[in-house]
């Protein structure tokens, strides 16, 4: 605490002078006087460089932001202060011309929000917003526009002509393909959401713009940090700054016992949308765009400053919380600048401080492994060769589906199509021989309903044995499973029980209309495309005890360590429920008489060594229903296919 505090006292005694001269500057410039079309933004993009913000064109750039720029060149400035190159709308064009040409939109699949709680509410008409029963507000699902397709073939991605949340889930995968290094960065959505909804922008502007913004943050984090381990810094450092710049709130949490970690950790996160009106958030967006991270380190102390008189006074955290979201919604763009700007910050001292943090890292082990992990995606090529070789799977959306929510790491190429009954027969055994020696298994099953479900797993082989094959007597915990859902025959359960009533079988149909859906153990593999894994709490939130799977690879159990069926009955009904929680583990058990996907105690799939009959239960680990409509869960196989990614 002591080596935080002299850090960050190290550049006070400058404080009030250097205030004055960057009000006085801000003062001198004529904002009226600068020609944003002629400047070069390539002169100002390596904003780590001091002499770069020392130039011309950056310090144009910061006074239009901070001082108010008309809504006409608003885009403009933030391609400008971003470097948003226009080859980077033709990669963009190029990129979704070819991979969504064919693809009706209201099936496109859900898509990572790397770590963000943000709904996407914003883009939806304010009119259907609030009129349409259709349009589930928690989600992100979307609205049919017959101009979509058409713009997208024609190359002309025109915000205009497309709907907002389609174009936002374009954006957002093509940005995860494209960044590597992007795992867990909850502001991205934020700014995709607040730029899509200007009225001079372009679908492939927007992402110009992200993209660059991530260019110069993988060369020296200028705007966002794209992990875990360094954005959690990041909160520390700000929560470092907080406790100097605003002593007299400090103090009172600290008399209080009061952590306000997890409020302004997720305010950061949101880019502060809660808390500014729309004119004043609008103003954050601009100064971020010129001046990055450090934006929002200064606007985050100035609602503290603002509102301490009243925060002093609170004595619970939601109290806090409300009263700095109302205090703060009352300040205007103009104002709030104006607080943020004569707070002296250097970056020098953010980099001390950060450098502080990291070399603490995590309490939690677990998060340090998962950090010090790479991963590399690429595009499948989409090849139509390929694809249809599939029986079950017969549209393109349905590969992208199931690519986009592969964990970590198996984004890596293209589809292969190992076992189909269709080709290789109905015999489990013939499947593990197919799957020898493959990764990154998908496993597709249609029932005789028209149900598709399914598995991806790491592997079927043991890995601590070379010639570890399958059938086996050991079950491998893998933390990577997930189970899925591509398609319920919701219609014909429908159409057999209301034969008679055709206007009540359409309504029910439109109102519980099918989505797939993906289930996963809440491990910290998964945090990829899920968006609980926050700042809440500054650690993950995961149910289970991660340390039985040893440096985050699959592992495996005994058969002999496992207890059969009835002796796990047993067993349950004599322990706690703390205990059973810890021996509940993702584990596939492809053993001689079935392929047992679950947690150990539920069965999520089973299949027999006939590949005839299956079964699917509802597993808490997963929070999973039964995969299937039948109410016992039991279904019968059409036909089985194995994919890997390779």
């Amino acid at each position: 605490k002591n080596i935080t505090h002299l850090l960050i006292m190290g550049n006070m005694a400058s404080k009030s002078s250097a205030s004055a001269a960057s009000a006085n500057a801000g003062q001198r410039v004529n904002i009226d006087d600068i020609d944003l079309a002629s400047l070069d933004e390539s002169k100002s993009s390596l904003k780590e460089n001091k002499k770069t913000r020392k130039s011309k064109e950056y310090k144009s750039l910061r006074t239009l932001a901070r001082s108010g720029i008309d809504t006409k060149r608003r885009f403009e400035l933030w391609r400008k202060a971003t470097n948003g190159k226009q080859e980077y709308n033709k990669m963009y064009e190029n990129i979704i011309s070819e991979l969504f040409s064919d693809i009706d939109m209201d099936q496109f699949p859900s898509f990572p929000l790397f770590g963000s709680g943000c709904g996407f509410e914003r883009l939806l008409p304010k009119k259907i917003h609030h009129d349409n029963e259709n349009i589930d507000n928690n989600t992100t699902q979307i609205i049919k526009n017959k101009d979509t397709m058409d713009s997208i073939s024609n190359g002309d991605v025109d915000i205009s002509k497309t709907n907002l949340i389609h174009a936002s889930q374009r954006i957002l995968l093509v940005l995860a393909v494209e960044h590597d290094s992007l795992k867990y960065c909850p502001q991205l959505c934020y700014i995709v959401e607040e730029m899509l909804l200007d009225e001079n922008a372009s679908e492939s502007g927007v992402f110009s713009i992200c993209h660059s913004m991530l260019v110069a943050s993988k060369r020296n984090n200028w705007y966002f940090r794209t992990d875990y381990f360094n954005s959690y810094v990041r909160i520390k450092t700000f929560l470092s700054i907080f406790e100097d710049n605003v002593s007299l709130v400090a103090s009172h949490l600290k008399n209080k016992n009061l952590d306000i970690s997890n409020i302004m950790g997720d305010a950061i996160s949101s880019m502060f949308v809660e808390y500014l009106n729309d004119d004043t958030y609008l103003r954050l967006i601009d100064t971020f765009t010129v001046e990055g991270y450090k934006v929002l380190f200064r606007v985050g102390v100035a609602l503290l400053n603002h509102a301490q008189s009243q925060l002093v006074l609170c004595s619970d955290l939601k109290l806090f919380q409300n009263i700095l979201m109302a205090e703060s919604k009352k300040l205007e763009p103009n104002e709030l600048c104006e607080r943020s700007f004569k707070i002296y910050l250097t970056r020098n001292k953010f980099e001390k401080l950060d450098k502080f943090h990291r070399d603490k890292g995590f309490d939690d082990n677990e998060l340090n492994k998962i950090e010090d992990e790479t991963y590399v995606r690429r595009w499948p090529t989409w090849d139509q060769e390929v694809m249809a070789k599939s029986e079950i799977l017969t549209k393109k959306v349905q590969f992208i589906q199931l690519w986009v929510w592969l964990p970590p790491g198996c984004h890596i190429g293209d589809y292969e199509l190992l076992f189909s009954t269709q080709n290789d027969g109905y015999k489990l055994s013939e499947l593990y021989y197919k799957c020898q020696d493959a990764m990154n298994l998908i496993i597709v099953i249609k029932t005789t309903r028209k149900e598709i479900i399914g598995c991806f797993v790491s592997q079927l082989d043991d890995p601590e044995e070379p010639d570890g094959y399958p059938p086996l007597k050991k079950r491998i915990k893998d933390p990577k499973i997930l189970l899925f859902q591509v398609h319920s025959n919701k219609k014909q359960q429908k159409k057999d029980n209301d034969n008679d009533d055709d206007d009540k079988q359409d309504k029910e149909e439109k109102e519980d209309k099918f989505e797939p859906q993906c289930y996963w153990a809440n491990t910290a593999d998964q945090f990829y495309h899920q968006s609980n894994f926050q700042l809440k709490n500054m650690h993950t939130m995961r149910d289970l005890k991660m340390e039985d799977i040893e440096d985050d690879l699959v592992n495996i159990s005994t058969e002999e360590e496992k207890k059969d069926d009835d002796e796990i009955d047993a067993y349950l009904q004599h322990a706690g429920s703390h205990k059973e929680e810890e021996q509940r583990i993702p584990v596939v058990f492809p053993s001689k008489e079935s392929l047992i996907i679950g947690d150990g105690y539920d069965n999520c799939i089973y299949l027999d060594n006939d590949l005839n009959h299956g079964f699917s239960a509802k597993c808490k680990t997963f929070k999973s229903p039964s995969l299937v409509m039948e109410k016992d869960g039991q279904f019968q196989i059409s036909q089985v296919e194995v994919w890997c990614v390779t």
